[in-house]
């Protein structure tokens, strides 16, 4: 839940077409630049 802008997210896409699918990058590139992890290990929690 987000309630100002300070607050912040994290938004998980457990799809893997939007990696292997050429629809993906239309997806990809509608959002806003950020920080994008493939794997647990590159998790900072």
């Amino acid at each position: 839940l987000i309630r100002s802008s300070t607050d912040t997210g994290t938004v998980c896409i457990l799809d893997s077409r939007i990696a292997t699918r050429h629809y993906g990058k239309y997806f990809m590139d509608s959002l806003p630049k950020i920080k994008i992890v493939t794997g647990l290990e590159d998790i900072i929690f």
